[in-house]
């Protein structure tokens, strides 16, 4: 090769390799600024997961300590969602859930098959899809495989409509080698979860442990400052400054709401388990047994029980009519049942009502504004006739109106 050309090709390779080697410019971003006019105009009603619980597109933890069944709640919002189930009483929109499962695949096989057994649902009309094994999430390039990985399911299994909700179970787990307590670390998982946010519009749901100085999820601040929702379960004992060791017979737990951005949310919701036993489908028919999470109604039933008998005739009654018409919703019975400003003792009346309700038709349970009383007559009118006097009948709305 003679020297001229021997030159330009080293030249052209230097040069080449230059480039390669550059660092990567990002083109610049300009962010758009709009009139408060024209700013206002671009609102869109909430596009509710969990009526009052979760919406789409946000960041939500569910905190707690070891041994609070944090696990066993988030899969119960995974289950309900991916097939349309009301949660807890409240109505779901139903869409595609992703669960990031980083420990206790076994044990996951057991509490899905017992809440669908436990509901009477076949499996096969869910949306949800088990991530198996973990990955380091705040890692960029293997958060990218992990999302390439996600869509090749989505398309191999023709599912049109992208996961609604995601859940990391749990935040360690998908966090390996991250200082928790670092910012600067923190804020880039934050960003990473971001991603799966936008790529695919999901509400993101951590699982993650709680700190004991502050009762928000454990490590640096920037995770609780990025949440959108913040929700701790906690057991009998855990509020009190006693010693005494947690009873882990005692399958009773309380969701609490300690962070809403947007949303005036809820009130605290008692939950209890019921053991679940049975056999996985498939040739070997392996036994299984595991807890699913209702609302828990016990210290509301006692409330009833002191009602007068005229009320509970009436409960009973509307409990009667719900059955013999399978198409009523919780809006024709009354309004008045969750006007503001109630009494503790009226409050938890409702909240016995609605769950009686729950559990006899698993319809989803609102009460707007509006209707009153008359709702109640209209409802009942099939018993009026027969086994309810309008005497009687205006008696027993009477003592509900007047607690």
């Amino acid at each position: 090769m003679k020297y001229e050309s021997f030159r330009h090709s080293y030249r052209s390779y230097f040069q080449l390799k230059q480039v390669a080697f550059m660092p990567l410019i990002k083109p610049n971003i300009t962010p758009e600024t709009v009139t408060i006019s024209s700013f206002l105009e671009d609102v869109k009603p909430t596009d509710w997961l969990i009526e009052s619980v979760l919406d789409k597109g946000t960041l939500a933890a569910l905190v707690a300590q070891p041994s609070r069944f944090k696990s066993f709640v988030a899969l119960s919002m995974a289950c309900s969602i991916s097939t349309g189930t009301p949660w807890m009483g409240k109505p779901t929109t139903k869409g595609p859930v992703v669960l990031l499962a980083g420990e206790g695949l076994q044990g996951i096989k057991s509490r899905t098959r017992a809440w669908f057994d436990h509901h009477d649902i076949d499996e096969s009309t869910s949306q949800l899809m088990i991530t198996k094994g973990t990955f380091a999430a705040q890692d960029d390039t293997q958060m990218g495989c992990y999302i390439r990985s996600v869509e090749e399911v989505l398309k191999t299994h023709r599912v049109t409509q992208s996961p609604s909700l995601i859940i990391v179970d749990t935040y360690s787990r998908y966090a390996a080698s991250l200082d928790e307590n670092s910012a600067s670390e923190t804020a880039g998982m934050i960003a990473q979860l971001g991603r799966l946010q936008s790529r695919f519009g999901a509400t993101v749901l951590v699982v993650h442990h709680v700190s004991k100085a502050t009762g928000d999820a454990r490590g640096s601040s920037a995770f609780v400052g990025a949440l959108d929702w913040q929700y701790s379960l906690v057991r009998n004992g855990d509020e009190t400054t006693s010693s005494s060791p947690i009873d882990l017979r005692d399958l009773r737990v309380k969701l609490k709401l300690t962070k809403s951005k947007d949303h005036g949310g809820i009130d605290p919701l008692p939950l209890k388990a019921t053991i679940v036993e049975g056999h996985h489908k498939g040739i070997a028919k392996v036994p299984y047994n595991s807890l699913v999470f209702d609302l828990d109604f016990g210290d509301i039933e006692s409330v009833y029980d002191g009602l007068g008998s005229a009320t509970r005739d009436t409960l009973q009654f509307i409990l009667m009519a719900l059955d013999a018409n399978p198409d009523v919703t919780a809006k024709k019975i009354a309004s008045d049942l969750c006007r503001p400003n109630l009494s503790q003792e009226y409050r938890m009346l409702c909240d016995w009502l609605k769950g009686r309700i729950q559990l006899h038709q698993d319809l989803h349970v609102t009460f707007p504004d509006g209707q009153g009383f008359a709702a109640f007559k209209q409802l009942l009118q099939p018993f009026m006739d027969n086994d309810l006097p309008e005497a009687k009948l205006t008696k027993s709305l009477q003592d509900i109106d007047d607690l």
